[in-house]
């Protein structure tokens, strides 16, 4: 999609919201809803800082790509900051990597940072990329943790 991570799949289009209820009425169709909460994360950093993550989440798929809304409720974190800026819903854009957090350096060598990373059930990996810049969203490197039977 860019940079080191070019030629990454497409898996995940994130949008970050204020009022979960009322965007997904706006989208239509069945989602499967949760609370993620801060114990299902590890090694959580926020613009190099530890962090704690707290969000309802909301997924569905739609083809092979798969639709998250995220509302935060505890923070700070990059959906927060969206949020509060009043950016569109339209967040980020994940891409399948086999090692997130190894992508970082990289990344960050060609000119994004990144801006949240960590750990999720397990071995789910996820890092997000400052391309506000170049895209008009961040780049979510994304690993599904392997209890979730996603390749």
């Amino acid at each position: 999609m860019i940079g080191p991570l070019s030629g990454s799949p497409l898996i995940q289009l994130g949008f970050a919201v204020p009022d979960m209820d009322e965007a997904l009425a706006r989208m239509g169709g069945e989602w499967q809803t949760a609370v993620a909460k801060a114990k299902y994360f590890g090694e959580v950093t926020f613009r190099g800082q530890p962090a704690a993550l707290g969000h309802l989440n909301a997924l569905r798929m739609d083809g092979d790509v798969e639709l998250e809304v995220i509302q935060p409720t505890a923070g700070p974190s990059v959906w927060h900051e969206w949020v509060e800026q009043g950016r569109p819903a339209l967040h980020h854009l994940g891409l399948k990597v086999a090692e997130p957090l190894a992508s970082i350096p990289a990344m960050e060598a060609a000119g994004f940072a990144c801006v949240q990373r960590g750990t999720f059930f397990g071995d789910g990996e996820f890092a997000y990329f400052d391309t506000l810049e170049a895209l008009g969203v961040y780049i979510e490197a994304l690993r599904y943790p392997s209890s979730w039977g996603r390749a």
